[in-house]
């Protein structure tokens, strides 16, 4: 059984922008409205950014379907262990799911919310597994999959015994989302909410990957050192651009003890929730979307042990940002254990040692960015994947492994323009194979 999920960078010092016009803005943005009306004998069935109508033949076409990103907290919304979203205190059952209420709850709106973004942690498993979010009342079959859709899908993967975050940006359905324990065996499950996209908020500017901390070289820090026990790493991730939120790809390596991770807005007290969980010695990354507050966002290092901290920045939302969220799915575009890709050229296939292999994650729609899952397994070496927009890889990554593992991450892969196409990269000595599931996209 196995399922998906991601890990990206970001650097301390301020990042410009890249090629995009400021946009002026009032408040929040809207989510990029558009300006033609379909009622014309012989008008396209398309307005001028491609967008189909989503109305009669006689109404304007006001918006692309996109959505704005408002980040919250982060608060916890589910806890099975503390009865915090659900009626009692108890572990998920063998093949059952949990339904989750995430509209009208901690700032939420009540309605017009369009998909959350949280973190997911799976901790006291009994059994191996993997963990599927996804809407509520979700079905398997999706007739815009680009491979046949059966039990296919998932969030994050585990071990007996072993607690395992990742997060998830999911679309919202009747204003729930739900959590599907794939095992033979109980697990607890909780949910950190970091924000939701609706049609008021801010629109995303793609940036990198760009590394921005690194504690062992230093970037992003005065100097190289490892982060203290329970100690506070403070990272500048933004300048006058006004970024509410970043996207970040976070790792940590040489622990000397096990612990977590929370990620949290600068000047606040450290949240109760957690972004990684790792065990003594072992390096593990995830993604991590975080409210920025006075230009910067803090780590900290909740274990009785050191930690090294590396960050890759993916993007951030703000009034320079262009790009609208897409959700769709969760579908799978990719499976190297079956056969994928292009109709007419799935062939089942591995990634090979220091080499890479291409996904059309949303195939012939040439989006600014894509929200994948992304997960490894059978790799016969340790090492790290990397995701990039064709090109070549930089020093960045969004996932790390060991010899036989299966291992999941969510990753924001900012596109090139004029490009469909998604590279993995393995960056280890041995083949393995590669998932992919797709939670939507950015659009311009």
């Amino acid at each position: 059984m196995f399922r998906l999920r991601t890990a990206l960078a970001v650097g301390a010092t301020l990042l410009g922008t890249v090629g995009l016009p400021a946009v002026a803005t009032s408040g929040a943005q809207a989510a990029a409205t558009t300006s033609y009306v379909n009622n014309a004998p012989g008008t396209p069935t398309v307005d001028l950014k491609g967008d189909v109508a989503q109305d009669g033949p006689a109404v304007p076409n006001t918006g692309t379907g996109g959505s704005a990103y408002t980040p919250v907290g982060p608060v916890r919304l589910l806890d099975t262990r503390e009865a915090i979203g659900v009626p009692s205190a108890r572990a998920v059952a063998p093949g059952e799911t949990v339904n989750l209420p995430v509209t009208g709850v901690a700032g939420v709106p009540t309605d017009g919310v369009t998909a959350v973004t949280m973190t997911v942690t799976a901790t006291e498993p009994t059994r191996d597994g993997d963990l599927a979010v996804r809407p509520f009342g979700y079905a398997w079959s999706s007739p815009s999959s680009l491979i046949d859709e059966r039990e296919t899908t998932s969030t994050l993967n585990w071990v007996a015994g072993r607690t395992v975050p990742n997060q998830v940006t999911v679309p919202v359905k009747d204003g729930k989302v739900s959590f599907y324990n794939h095992s033979g065996g109980t697990v607890h499950v909780i949910a950190d909410l970091a924000g939701y996209y609706s049609a008021e908020g801010d629109l995303f500017q793609p940036l990198g990957p760009a590394r921005v901390l690194d504690t062992r070289e230093p970037i992003g820090v005065p100097s190289a050192g490892a982060v203290p026990a329970f100690g506070t790493l403070e990272l500048p991730v933004a300048d006058a651009a006004g970024a509410t939120a970043v996207t970040m790809n976070v790792t940590v390596t040489e622990p000397e003890r096990e612990g977590h991770l929370t990620v949290y807005p600068h000047g606040e007290a450290a949240p109760n929730t957690s972004n990684l969980n790792w065990t003594a010695g072992r390096t593990v990354a995830g993604l991590v979307t975080v409210p920025v507050k006075d230009g910067k966002v803090s780590f900290y290092n909740h274990s009785g042990g050191t930690v090294h901290l590396v960050a890759d920045l993916a993007g951030r939302y703000g009034a320079e940002g262009r790009a609208a969220f897409h959700p769709s799915g969760p579908s799978r575009v990719m499976d190297t254990r079956e056969y994928w890709g292009r109709p007419h050229y799935r062939t089942p296939a591995v990634v090979p040692a220091w080499g890479y292999v291409a996904v059309y994650p949303a195939w012939g729609s040439y989006p600014a960015v894509a929200t994948l899952n992304v997960t490894v397994t059978d790799p016969g070496a340790g090492g790290h994947l990397k995701a990039y927009s064709e090109g070549s890889p930089n020093d960045t990554s969004v996932l790390n492994f060991a010899p036989g593992d299966t291992v999941a991450n969510q990753v924001v892969v900012p596109m090139k323009r004029g490009s469909d196409l998604v590279m993995f990269y393995n960056a280890s000595g041995a083949p393995l194979h590669l998932v992919v599931d797709r939670y939507g996209v950015g659009k311009y």
